[in-house]
C-alpha cells in the first residue's frame, strides 16, 4: 500500500511553515509548487528473485528533479541491496523471506524532499530462479571490452536475452527495460516482452537496460546493460547485400548520417531517404552493380548529401558507379560533391567522374546538383541511359562538367545549369546515334556541346534553335544516308558549330551530308572554323566547311559560313540542294564549289566579306535545269568562277549586272536544248572573262538555234586561247557561233583570235551568214577591240 496520508501531512506541513515565514519575515518565499513522488505499488516477491523499482516524480514548475531509494526497512538478518539506487528505476534481490519497505526520495533543489514507499513482501522461493543474459544479435556479451556497447542515435541495437536459463528448465517469460536514461531523452524499445527486443536510442549518453526473466513460480533473475549511445554516423564498410534504406538518422544538416570506410557494391535494393548525409573516406567507391537498385529522391527543402569526409581537407572520394540496368535507379534532389579522386569507369579509355553510369547502366537524374569533382562531373558509358535528365546543376567541377555520346544527348535539356568548370561544356564522345525515332538536341543554358570525336548520324536528329556546339581539331559530323539533320534556328537564335580552340585558330573537320532525306536543313546556322581536314571526295578529297554529297539532300538558308581554312560549301553533283540568303566571311579557299546546275540555287542574298576569293565556284559540269535556270548578280565584288568546260542544255539565264570569269581551260559551250541568255543593261553589263589575263580561257561556244541566244550589253573578253568549235576546222574564239544569236551593245576584246567567229549556217540579229551588211551591222551594233585576230571571221 502507498502512504499517501504521509505525503499530504508533509504537504500540509510545508504549506503551513509558509505561512508561518510569510507572517513573520518577508524575505526568502519559495517560488512555485513542491514535487510529488509515486513509488509504485506494493508488491510480491521470492527469495532470490529481482524486485524491480519503477518510480516517478512530478513537477508542476518543470524543474529537474533528483531521485534516491532506500531500504528502510528489511527482515534483521537481510543483507539485500539496491542497485542503480539514484535512478528512477532501481532493483534489488531480497536474501530472505519477509516484508521489506523501500522508499523514494524525490527533490527538486527549491522545496524539502518528498518521499513515497512501497512495501515487498518476500516468500521462500519454489525451486530455484533463473538467470538472466543479454547478449546482442551476434551472440556475444554486451560491454565495452567486447566494443559492442555503443550505437548511433536512432539507429536500432538488438537486445538478446534467449541465453537465460533456468535451473529447473522452466518456461521463462521476459521483460526489457529501460532504468536509465538521459535527461530529454525518450527511448523506445521494441518487443518487450520478447526474448530480442530492439532498443532505440533518441539523444546522446548513457542508458541502462535491464531484463528480467521470470519462471512460473513467480522466482525471477534481473541483470543489466548500459549502451552508450553516439552522434556519430553509421559506418557502411561492407556490401549492401539485402534491401536496405539509410533513414535520416540526426536532425544536424551538419551532422553526417553515414560514413562509408570501404568500396560499397549495391547487389540489392537501396533506398535513401530525403535529408539523408552520406560522407565517403578517401578514394572510396559506391557501385550499383547489376543486381541492384539505388532510389535516392531528395525533396526540395530536403535534399540528400554524398560528400567527403575531408572536406576542410579536399579530400576527394571516387564516386558513384551505375551499373544496374534497373529502370527504377533514380537519383532526385542530390547533391554529389568531392568525389572524381579515381578512374571510375572504362568507356574510350578510363574516365574520372563523381557520378558515372556504366556499361548497360540506367539512371534517372533530376534536380541533382554535382560540384567540385576532380574531373567530370557525369560520365556515361556509350551503352548507358540517362532516362530522365532535367534541372540538374554542374558547379566548379575541375573537368567537364558532363561526358557521354550521341545516343545520350537528347536527355540533355535547357534547365541544366553550368558554372564554374573547367568549362562549362557537354562533352560528346566518338559515337554514332541510332534510332527509329525522332532525337531532338535541346539547347543548354549558357554552355555549349563540345564534340571530342567524329559524330555519324543515322537517325533523325533535330537541334533546337539556340544550341551551339565547339568541335577539337580534326572532329566532323556526318550525316549518314540512313540520317538527317534538320538544325533549324531563328534570325536572334542561331545554332552555332564552331572549334573548340577559336584563340588557337585551330580549324575543326565540318559537316558532310550523305544522306538522301529532303528533311535536311540548316536555316539560321552559323559553322565556322570548319575544313581542317579533307572530309568531302569530289574528283579527289576536298576540304570543306560543308559538304553535300553524291544522292544528298539539304536546305541550306539564312545561315553564315565563315573563317573556314579552305572551302565554305562543296555540292556535288549528283545532290540536291536549295540555297537562299547565306553569308560567307573570312573564307581562305572557295565561299561555294558546286556545279553550273546548282549554282541557280543562289539567289542575291548571298553576301561575302573579306574572303580569299568573293567566288561561286563552278565545276566541270553540264546546266540541264528546266525550272531554276538563272544565275543571279552576285553582291559586291563577288563573281562566278567556271574551272572548266561548262555545257549549257537547258536555256539558261544570265542576270545584268554579273560576272563570270573562267579559267585558262574552262568554256561555256551552249549545244543540245540549251541555251544562253545574258541580257545586261548600260549600266550593268555582264562580264565574261578571264581570271588570269595573261593565260586567258577558250570562250563561249553556241551551238544551238534557241531564239534565246542573247548576248545584250555583254564583254565577253581575253578568251580565245585554244580550240573551242569545230566549223570547216576547229576555231578560236572570244564568241564562236554555229547556230543563232542575238549579240548587240556588246563588248569583244583582248581574244587570242578572232573575236566573233560565225558558221555559214548561223543566224545573227535575225540574218542569215551570207548576207554582206550582216558585217557591218555587227560592227555597228558591237565593239570589237584589241582581239589578236580579226574582229569578225563570218565563213
Amino acid at each position: 500500500m502507498k502512504y499517501l496520508v504521509k505525503t499530504y501531512v508533509v504537504l500540509i506541513a510545508l504549506a503551513f511553515t509558509g505561512i508561518f515565514y510569510s507572517c513573520e519575515k518577508d524575505e526568502e518565499v519559495q517560488p512555485g509548487d513542491p514535487p510529488t513522488a509515486d513509488a509504485g505499488i506494493d508488491q510480491d516477491a521470492v527469495v532470490g528473485s529481482t524486485v524491480t523499482l519503477n518510480g516517478t516524480g512530478t513537477d508542476p514548475d518543470d524543474d529537474e528533479l533528483a531521485y534516491s531509494w532506500a531500504i528502510t526497512t528489511s527482515p534483521s538478518s537481510s543483507s539485500a541491496t539496491l542497485t542503480n539506487p539514484n535512478s528512477k528505476n532501481a532493483s534489488f534481490v531480497p536474501d530472505v523471506a519477509g516484508s521489506y519497505t523501500v522508499t523514494l526520495t524525490v527533490t527538486d533543489g527549491v522545496y524539502d524532499a518528498v518521499t513515497d514507499e512501497i512495501i515487498i513482501t518476500v516468500v521462500e522461493a519454489e525451486g530455484s530462479p533463473p538467470v538472466a543474459v543479454i547478449h546482442d544479435e551476434n551472440g556475444s556479451a554486451v560491454s565495452e571490452d567486447n566494443e559492442n556497447n555503443s550505437i548511433t542515435i536512432t539507429q536500432t541495437y538488438v537486445l538478446d536475452g534467449s541465453a537465460s536459463t533456468d535451473p529447473d528448465e522452466d518456461q521463462l517469460s521476459f521483460q526489457w527495460t529501460i532504468v536509465s536514461q538521459p535527461d530529454g531523452s525518450n527511448p523506445e524499445i521494441n518487443n518487450d516482452t520478447n526474448a530480442e527486443a530492439g532498443f532505440v536510442p533518441d539523444v546522446p549518453g548513457e542508458y541502462i537496460l535491464q531484463l528480467e526473466v521470470t519462471d512460473p513460480n513467480d522466482n525471477s533473475n534481473a541483470t543489466q546493460v548500459t549502451i552508450i549511445a553516439k552522434a556519430d554516423p553509421m559506418v557502411i564498410d561492407s556490401d549492401i547485400n539485402e534491401n536496405t534504406t539509410l533513414e535520416d538518422i540526426f536532425e544536424d544538416s551538419d551532422m553526417p548520417d553515414y560514413l562509408v570506410t570501404a568500396n560499397v557494391d549495391v547487389n540489392a535494393e537501396l533506398t535513401v531517404a530525403p535529408g539523408v548525409i552520406v560522407h565517403f573516406e578517401q578514394n572510396r567507391v559506391l557501385t550499383i552493380t547489376s543486381s541492384g537498385m539505388i532510389n535516392a529522391e531528395g525533396t526540395t527543402d530536403d535534399s540528400i548529401l554524398f560528400t567527403s569526409a575531408n572536406v576542410a581537407g579536399e579530400i576527394r572520394w571516387k564516386g558513384i558507379l551505375v551499373n544496374s540496368s534497373d529502370a527504377r535507379n533514380i537519383m532526385s534532389n542530390v547533391e554529389i560533391s568531392w568525389a572524381g579522386s579515381e578512374e571510375i569507369l572504362h568507356s574510350s579509355g578510363w574516365k574520372t567522374a563523381a557520378l558515372a553510369v556504366g556499361d548497360e547502366g540506367k539512371l534517372k537524374l533530376n534536380n541533382t546538383t554535382i560540384s567540385k569533382s576532380g574531373d567530370y562531373g557525369l560520365f556515361v558509358h556509350v551503352n548507358g541511359e540517362l532516362g530522365e535528365f532535367s534541372s540538374n546543376s554542374f558547379e566548379d567541377n575541375e573537368g567537364y562538367p558532363v561526358g557521354l555520346y550521341a545516343a545520350q544527348t537528347g536527355s540533355m535539356d535547357g534547365a541544366t545549369t553550368f558554372s564554374g568548370n573547367r568549362k562549362d561544356v557537354v562533352v560528346i564522345n566518338k559515337s554514332t546515334l541510332s534510332s527509329d525515332s525522332e532525337i531532338q538536341w535541346s539547347a543548354l543554358n549558357n554552355a555549349r556541346y563540345h564534340l571530342s570525336g567524329n559524330i555519324t548520324i543515322e537517325a533523325l536528329l533535330r537541334i533546337e534553335e539556340g544550341a551551339q556546339f565547339e568541335s577539337e581539331q580534326d572532329v566532323k559530323i556526318v550525316v549518314d544516308t540512313d540520317g538527317a539533320l534538320i538544325a533549324k534556328g531563328t534570325a536572334s537564335n542561331q545554332i552555332v558549330f564552331t572549334t573548340a580552340n577559336e584563340s588557337g585558330q585551330i580549324h575543326w573537320s565540318g559537316i558532310i551530308f550523305e544522306s538522301a532525306d529532303a528533311r535536311n536543313e540548316l536555316d539560321y546556322v552559323t559553322v565556322s572554323w570548319a575544313a581542317s581536314n579533307d572530309n568531302f571526295y569530289y574528283s579527289g578529297w576536298q576540304y570543306v566547311s560543308v559538304g553535300v554529297g553524291d544522292n544528298a539532300q539539304a536546305t541550306i538558308t539564312n545561315s553564315t559560313i565563315s573563317n573556314s581554312s579552305a572551302d565554305g560549301i562543296y555540292v556535288h553533283k549528283g545532290a540536291e540542294v536549295s540555297f537562299s540568303d547565306l553569308t560567307f566571311e573570312n573564307i581562305q579557299g572557295r565561299p561555294v564549289v558546286l556545279s553550273a546546275n546548282h549554282a541557280a540555287e543562289v539567289n542575291e542574298g548571298f553576301q561575302f566579306s573579306n574572303n580569299t576569293q568573293n567566288v561561286i565556284a563552278i565545276y566541270k559540269s553540264n546546266f540541264t535545269n528546266t525550272e531554276n535556270n538563272t544565275w543571279v548578280t552576285l553582291s559586291g565584288d563577288a563573281y562566278y568562277l567556271v574551272m572548266s568546260e561548262v555545257q549549257v542544255k537547258e536555256a539558261l539565264t544570265v542576270n545584268a549586272g554579273a560576272t563570270l570569269k573562267f579559267t585558262s581551260n574552262a568554256s561555256l559551250i551552249v549545244n543540245d536544248s540549251g541555251a544562253l541568255s545574258a541580257e545586261g543593261t548600260e549600266n550593268e553589263m555582264i562580264t565574261f572573262t578571264a581570271v588570269d589575263t595573261d593565260e586567258k580561257w577558250k570562250g563561249i561556244a553556241i551551238e544551238t538555234n534557241s531564239a534565246n541566244n542573247k548576248l545584250n550589253y555583254c564583254e565577253v573578253s581575253y578568251a580565245g586561247n585554244d580550240e573551242i568549235l569545230y566549223s570547216g576546222g576547229w576555231r578560236t574564239a572570244n564568241v564562236a557561233l554555229n547556230g543563232t544569236l542575238e549579240i548587240q551593245n556588246s563588248v569583244i576584246t583582248n581574244g587570242s583570235g578572232t573575236g566573233l567567229f560565225i558558221s555559214n549556217s548561223s543566224t545573227v540579229n535575225g540574218m542569215l551568214s551570207t548576207l554582206a551588211e550582216l558585217e557591218s551591222t555587227l560592227l555597228s551594233e558591237n565593239t570589237f577591240t584589241s582581239n589578236a585576230g580579226s574582229a569578225l571571221t563570218i565563213q
